[in-house]
């Protein structure tokens, strides 16, 4: 495959660390946040809830694959909140939740290293 067609259906979706900007895509995106939420919480019997969408990349083609880091805490406990990833598929005729996962110390995600950019 072409890597520029890759590079260029890459889209930065919303970066918590761009001041100042308030994204349209970022409303998009958080019902799918929520529903990686759900299904992390259906799979460990968890209540975990979002504190703060952190990042999150769309890969674009005929439908979005999204590579999303958010924390969430649990509201069953007084922890402090814990780092997720989620890779999600939003298709035309269905969603579903890939992965997701509590993110360990250092690890490094996809959703970091993808270079992407607004647009």
């Amino acid at each position: 495959m072409n890597p520029k067609i890759i590079q260029t259906a890459i889209k930065l979706m919303y970066d918590r660390d761009t001041p100042g900007y308030k994204p349209k895509d970022l409303e998009y995106c958080k019902p799918l946040v929520d529903l990686a939420i759900d299904t992390y919480n259906q799979q460990h019997s968890t209540h975990y809830r979002l504190v703060e969408l952190i990042r999150v990349i769309g890969c674009v083609c005929s439908d979005f694959y999204f590579f999303m880091k958010y924390s969430a805490t649990d509201s069953d406990s007084h922890a402090d909140a814990k780092m997720f990833a989620a890779d999600v598929f939003d298709g035309i005729s269905e969603t579903t939740i890939d992965s997701v996962y509590i993110v360990a110390e250092g690890e490094s995600l996809r959703v970091d290293t993808i270079h992407a950019r607004y647009f």
